[in-house]
């Protein structure tokens, strides 16, 4: 039987060298943050697709309070009559093709604007329509300026 370096009792060095196998894989780390990355990958877009909606959303509201208030103050100076106001909120209000609801409530002493659209069409990955879903509006009430 032989006996040396590395090899001891009958079997034993191989039976050793077996069990550092595993050792060995663990050590060997190449690979291990792109496999981490490629598992990462859809909650990372899943997060910027909504980052991108809700920016979109909130960029959107604003202009519609921007469009209302402008709209509003029009009409209370007299401006623009009811129907002139809805199309000329509904032009200035309109993206990507999309035209959102808008409509002007004239009451005796003031007016109110309202633009209102759905979530899915401001929205263009609809991340956020999964999360928020309905509408997003904005409403502008002025008094009327006397004639």
């Amino acid at each position: 039987m032989r006996t040396g370096a590395g090899h001891g009792k009958r079997g034993r060095g191989c039976a050793f060298r077996r069990a550092m196998w595993p050792r060995a894989f663990r050590r060997d780390t190449q690979g291990g943050v792109s496999v981490e990355f490629a598992l990462w990958i859809p909650f990372l877009m899943a997060l910027l697709l909504f980052a991108i909606d809700a920016s979109l959303a909130f960029a959107r509201q604003s202009s519609f309070m921007s469009v209302s208030r402008e709209t509003a103050r029009i009409v209370a100076r007299h401006g623009l009559d009811r129907d002139e106001a809805e199309s000329y909120a509904a032009r200035l209000a309109t993206f990507s093709g999309h035209r959102p609801d808008v409509e002007v409530a004239l009451e005796a002493d003031r007016v109110t604007v309202t633009i209102s659209a759905e979530t899915r069409a401001v929205a263009p990955f609809g991340a956020l329509g999964l999360v928020a879903g309905g509408t997003i509006s904005a409403s502008v009430t002025q008094i009327l300026e006397p004639i």
